[in-house]
């Protein structure tokens, strides 16, 4: 019987773990725009929740977000700079 409880025990694990990973890459692909927490009331800008993202957007809709398969999110101008270490657009800050 106590053979029975571990094995039932690991495969209940391993049955938590795949339902666990399949539901974090789920979801639809159309991108969200999330509002984070806000350093100053300075403008909004939008920005591409990336690692390898570089800059922040002007312009929710700018072109240069077209590329973005991650989250886009809604920061302010500074916070786009100072925590996320970004530049301005050269697309949309023309």
């Amino acid at each position: 019987m106590s053979n029975f409880y571990k094995t039932m025990k690991k495969y209940s694990l391993l049955l938590f773990a795949v339902v666990l990973f399949c539901g974090c890459g789920s979801g639809s692909e159309k991108k969200n725009t999330v509002k984070a927490k806000s350093y100053s009331s300075e403008r909004a800008v939008w920005i591409c929740n990336s690692p390898k993202a570089k800059v922040y957007h002007l312009e929710e809709d700018c072109k240069g977000l077209d590329r973005c398969s991650h989250e886009i999110i809604k920061v302010s101008e500074d916070e786009a700079r100072e925590y996320y270490g970004r530049r301005a657009c050269k697309i949309c800050t023309q």
